[in-house]
């Protein structure tokens, strides 16, 4: 996304909107999440406490991927209590099946046909990877190695697929989704959406095409952002 569509005062250090202040792009790193997050989130609880995980159906089988799952899981006992997702968007379409009186309808369909999550243990993500489903495999963290020196399954802290997930299930207009129009990520103050359908999301906030939104950036999987959110909807945290 070009740098004009952002307004441009907003990276001031001396302008605020509603005494939330934005900060200075200039000294600010492209990834606004710290690769030791998911680290110091999950300690050493991966082994028995259950996690986000997430998962990459190769060849843009997400959907067939999870419905797979979604069969085969009841079927074994070890995982009977995994949690699966798969985060779809609604899409506005133009129904010409009747070419004098063509109506908008919405289709749902995934937000990107590789991705998935599983919350489960690390034991249960192992056994659930190991299902004979075509096209199942797992993200990789590369931030991060095990003391064997290799990257572990890539897990997403609860709090942000909180917020990521409240964003997609909303099916709002005005959500971002598409990473082509995603802006250059800059860090504004940290917030929590307090009221309205947003309600529960934390990220960072920041006017875009005129506009608060608040985004949430999940380590390589991509940046998701709410619609318009007013300032009296949202504080620092």
């Amino acid at each position: 996304m070009p740098q004009s569509t952002i307004d441009k005062g907003f990276v001031k250090k001396d302008q605020g909107v509603g005494g939330l202040f934005l900060s200075d792009t200039s000294s600010i790193p492209q990834c606004a999440t710290s690769p030791s997050l998911v680290s110091n989130q999950i300690g050493q609880s991966v082994d028995i406490v259950p996690h986000w995980f997430v998962i990459r159906a190769t060849q843009g089988r997400a959907k067939k991927v999870y419905e797979s799952l979604l069969e085969a899981i009841p079927t074994h006992e070890t995982l009977h209590d995994c949690e699966l997702y798969l985060p779809m968007v609604a899409i506005p379409q133009i129904d010409k099946t009747d070419v004098k009186k063509p109506t908008k309808i919405v289709v749902k369909q995934p937000l990107e046909n590789s991705l998935l999550f599983a919350r489960c243990t690390l034991s249960q993500f192992r056994e659930l990877l190991q299902l004979p489903i075509s096209g199942l495999t797992p993200y990789y963290d590369h931030t991060r190695q095990t003391e064997f020196g290799i990257n572990p399954f890539l897990m997403v802290p609860d709090s942000q697929f909180i917020s990521f997930r409240t964003i997609i299930d909303s099916e709002m207009e005005g959500i971002i989704t598409d990473q082509s129009d995603m802006p250059t990520f800059f860090r504004g103050d940290k917030v929590r959406v307090v009221d309205g359908p947003f309600a529960g999301v934390e990220g960072h906030v920041l006017r875009y095409k005129h506009q608060l939104r608040v985004f949430v950036q999940i380590e390589w999987v991509g940046t998701f952002a709410t619609a318009y959110v007013p300032k009296a909807y949202l504080e620092k945290v």
